[in-house]
């Protein structure tokens, strides 16, 4: 009977540490633009990440020489700042990716924009199925300090209504609590089998 039990809880112990590897592809990850030098002239920005829904950028910047203004994709082509979809100034902007699609971002100070302070990234939408297939498309970000060779149709860009990423958060609750019945059933109920 001893010997049953520590069987259940070597597998207890075995579905944790599967868990905690699993947990980092579910959960958000937080980017800091610029790394350590944060957003400026001086910056590497040129980077390639898949950004997902419910993933945070971190901007860290001196407030008295940059700003970050999110702009419409032809206002990102042109460096135009007098339409800013939304404009931080803090020194520090924490921005949660919240929509699909392409964001863009730039800095109004000056001529910082056509010198490449500027970026350009592709959210994820959340897990679907085709992701759980194995299929996915790459994503990159980049920051560019030439314009793209041919403008777009239309600066604005289509996003799905608020609340499209509730399934992602109800299959991550779903995994959870799976979870925790698991363990639970393995740590109490000895004689359940698998």
């Amino acid at each position: 009977m001893v010997e049953f039990r520590s069987k259940w809880k070597v597998k207890a112990i075995l579905m944790i540490i599967i868990t905690s590897v699993l947990f980092p592809c579910v959960s958000a990850s937080t980017y800091m633009v610029g790394k350590e030098t944060g957003w400026n002239l001086i910056s590497n920005l040129h980077v390639a990440n898949p950004f997902t829904f419910g993933d945070f950028l971190v901007f860290l910047y001196n407030q008295s020489a940059n700003d970050v203004l999110e702009v419409q994709h032809l206002d990102y082509l042109n460096c135009n700042a007098t339409q800013p979809i939304r404009t931080y100034n803090s020194g520090k902007t924490v921005i949660k990716l919240t929509q699909p699609g392409p964001m863009y971002f730039i800095c109004s100070r000056g001529d910082h924009c056509k010198r490449g302070l500027r970026l350009q990234i592709e959210v994820q939408p959340q897990l679907s199925y085709d992701n759980i297939n194995g299929v996915t498309t790459p994503t990159t970000i980049s920051l560019s300090s030439s314009p793209a060779t041919s403008p777009p149709s239309d600066a604005t860009s289509a996003h799905p209504p608020y609340g499209a990423g509730e399934v992602g958060k109800s299959l991550y609750l779903g995994y959870v609590l799976v979870i925790i019945v698991l363990v639970m059933l393995v740590l109490c109920c000895p004689t359940v089998s698998f």
